[in-house]
């Protein structure tokens, strides 16, 4: 049902504005956050996990529960035969018919208890794997997102500057006729012309390789012309301002490390089960109730019970103590691995301030350079209209102009991606 609802949403997000145009799809952050969480192979696979986690869980507490049998069972023997007291009589016919119905049950209490113990530690340890790794898929998705939101805007903003400085040629080439102008103004006009066509080309490719890899992240298989539906904008979910306190605390929130520690639990588990199970038995129960004898008469009614209480005591273990120095050594490997989680958390919390702090003060700077340089821009594309503005200034203007809002649409980019990083970090779930 849930994909259902999805692929409803996701028919309703396609542009069918005409027949060429059936393969627009245009997407927003909402939308890619949607898809992915619900459509990530990643995220999927990760899903599968803890399905399978929970039902060894289950598998896990079966064994209590005794089984039963009932049927038929047929034995005869031709030949030879040997009796209690080890005499043989040849020329013997033997046959015998059983039927009927009973029940058997073994319990090792210490595999048992402990391995529906283990069980469900792993559940645990699986769910928080699942979150870790959808946030890491979603966190991924994210970055490529904005990378092909900033490469398409790039793209609109060099195809802006193609068509003005088609104009400008056009004008140039008036006055060159007229004998206002020197021929090589209008080459050079040219020559810049054809610079910004070769990097709105390289937009157009970026564009194209973002778009290709957010298809693959979003699991879509269908061919989609791929559009961003939504302008490039500073978010605010977190402050640059209150710099997190890299403690055991923080450390708690990150899944990843939360699914370790359970795994850890796991071993130590282990480690108790190997310790203990020598001093608890095995119990089996056992018995039927029948029909026995001759094939087909006479049938005689037969019972049986049997009970038994029996004590493993494992001499290989007791002398050479393998196994349980295996699990200490998988115990601190694991209390290292954790340990290696923690460092990394600590690295991704100072290196995504960093960069936050850094794209906050970008975001002023390329804003107000922005700015500055558009205003520049139109009043050298006015200045040009009246013919009073050097060539190579209005040209010069135009690759300022476009610097400056390429800073931007990356210190906008980096200042959201580092984010949504801070707002993981801090645990909260995407």
């Amino acid at each position: 049902m849930h994909r259902i609802i999805l692929t409803i949403a996701l028919s309703l997000a396609i542009c069918t504005t005409g027949a060429a145009q059936d393969d627009l799809l245009v997407i927003d952050l909402p939308t890619v956050l949607q898809l992915g969480g619900a459509n990530n192979l990643t995220i999927q696979q990760s899903i599968l996990k803890q399905e399978e986690a929970h039902a060894k869980f289950l598998k896990s507490r079966e064994w209590w529960v005794p089984e039963i049998y009932a049927g038929l069972a047929i034995d005869r023997l031709w030949g030879s035969a040997m009796n209690g007291d080890g005499r043989f009589f040849t020329d013997v016919t033997r046959k015998s018919l059983w039927g009927g119905v009973g029940g058997e049950g073994t319990w090792n209490f210490a595999q048992g208890i402990h391995e529906t113990q283990i069980a469900n530690l792993e559940i645990q340890a699986a769910e928080y794997a699942t979150r870790a790794e959808r946030n890491d898929a979603l966190l991924e998705t994210i970055d490529v997102y904005y990378d092909f939101i900033s490469a398409q805007l790039s793209h609109a903003a060099y195809e802006q500057l193609v068509e003005q400085n088609e104009v400008l040629i056009e004008q140039l080439k008036v006055q060159v006729d007229a004998g206002l102008r020197y021929q090589s103004d209008l080459l050079l006009a040219k020559s810049n012309h054809n610079h910004l066509k070769v990097s709105m080309l390289d937009a157009k490719m970026s564009q194209s390789a973002s778009a290709s890899e957010l298809m693959r992240l979003l699991n879509l298989n269908e061919v989609y012309s791929l559009e961003a539906g939504d302008q490039l904008l500073p978010l605010e979910l977190e402050s640059v301002a209150d710099r997190l306190v890299v403690n055991e605390d923080l450390f708690q929130k990150q899944h990843s490390i939360q699914s370790a520690q359970y795994s850890l639990q796991v071993l130590e588990t282990e480690r108790k089960y190997i310790r203990t199970r020598i001093w608890m038995p095995e119990m089996k129960l056992g018995g039927y109730t029948s029909l026995f004898g001759d094939i087909p008469t006479p049938l005689y009614p037969t019972q049986v019970a049997t009970a038994s209480v029996m004590w493993n005591i494992p001499l290989g273990q007791l002398i050479f103590n393998g196994e349980s120095k295996q699990v200490e050594a998988r115990i601190a490997m694991q209390q290292l691995h954790i340990d290696q989680l923690k460092s990394t958390t600590n690295a991704q919390v100072r290196g995504a301030e960093a960069i936050l702090t850094g794209a906050t003060e970008q975001l002023q700077l390329a804003e107000e350079g922005r700015n500055l340089g558009s205003e520049v821009l139109k009043q050298c594309m006015q200045r040009q209209e009246e013919g009073t503005v050097v060539p190579f200034e209005l040209m010069q203007a135009q690759e300022n102009y476009i610097q400056a809002q390429l800073d931007y649409l990356r210190a906008v980019a980096k200042h959201n991606k580092a984010q949504y990083k801070l707002h993981v970090i801090k645990g909260n779930d995407l």
